[in-house]
């Protein structure tokens, strides 16, 4: 498969990009470049910030991809920007949230989460800043604007 992954230079990113390259899947990345150097070899890298908008994601024109994997979209905004720029582009969308999301205490007792489990509200689409008030409800918003894109 062709597989792009939106902010794959760190975090979980790196790791998830070698897991696809040993399946022999071939992997572009989209990043800001602040850790290009952490991309194994076999990676495409494109540059892009979807914080500028379409300007931002220009690097996506025109290409297209079996499966887009988000794991660095936080707003609304930003994922709004990509799945705009991507609408006919990709067969799959994996939207990656956090166990924020959901409405639950965070403690043990709280645990498994399952997808059967309320989430919280989604945060407003004015909402861009994140901490740990509006981390769950920006995700869900997130998730929203996914679903509503890709089913």
């Amino acid at each position: 498969m062709r597989v792009l992954i939106l902010g794959g230079s760190g975090f979980i990113g790196r790791h998830l990009v070698q897991g696809l390259l040993a399946g022999g899947h071939a992997v572009t990345v989209l990043s800001r470049g602040r850790q290009a150097e952490a991309l194994p070899a076999g990676t495409e890298h494109l540059l892009g910030d979807r914080d500028a908008g379409a300007a931002g994601l220009a690097a996506l024109a025109g290409r297209a991809w079996d499966a887009c994997v988000d794991i660095s979209g936080y707003t609304p905004r930003q994922l709004r920007a990509s799945t705009q720029a991507l609408g006919g582009c990709v067969g799959r969308y994996v939207y990656v949230s956090a166990v924020m999301a959901y409405a639950l205490p965070i403690a043990p007792a709280g645990r498994p989460v399952t997808e059967a489990q309320p989430l919280r509200p989604a945060a407003a689409d004015d909402v861009t800043e994140v901490d740990g008030e509006t981390y769950g409800p920006l995700k869900v918003a997130c998730e929203d604007d996914v679903l509503d894109r890709y089913g």
